[in-house]
């Protein structure tokens, strides 16, 4: 059995709601999911790296002019 399956199996018999929309394969989109993910986790990755001195605002601007 697949783990998505098994996923999905836990979240109806316990009746727990989906936690995070990204993660709902029903009503997700892809494309806004992917933009989500650089915005929220990337993002937030390179600012934490940048506050203990290393440089990676190269990488970030080319990064930032590809959303």
């Amino acid at each position: 059995m697949s783990l998505t399956l098994m996923y999905d199996i836990l979240l109806l018999s316990t009746g727990l709601p989906v936690v995070m929309p990204m993660f709902d394969r029903h009503t997700c989109s892809v494309p806004k999911s992917q933009i989500g993910f650089v915005d929220y986790i990337i993002n937030d990755m390179f600012e934490a790296w940048n506050g203990h001195s290393v440089d990676v605002s190269d990488l970030r601007q080319f990064l930032l002019k590809k959303l």
